[in-house]
């Protein structure tokens, strides 16, 4: 089974940026010991670019999986799911 959180970018860029607010100069638990929260621009850039960069690659290979696909559209769906 494949899980597919396509978000809206402007939800995903609010969330990084949040995460950083929150979070800048700290190791999160979800981060390698040393690896400090930051700002970083090129991630924030490459965020905004995924849906047309990089999304539409995906969603072909999704497609053309023989797994289970679940495209999960927001957080509530996800929630739901789970």
């Amino acid at each position: 089974m494949i899980i597919f959180l396509d978000y809206d970018r402007k939800v995903c860029v609010t969330s990084v940026l949040a995460r950083i607010e929150e979070n800048e100069g700290q190791v999160r638990d979800d981060l390698s010991d040393g690896c400090y929260e930051t700002f970083d621009p090129d991630f924030l850039k490459w965020v905004w670019d995924f849906p047309v960069k990089y999304r539409p690659e995906i969603l072909d290979v999704l497609n053309s999986s023989k797994k289970k696909v679940i495209i999960l559209k927001d957080r509530v769906e996800a929630d739901n799911y789970l």
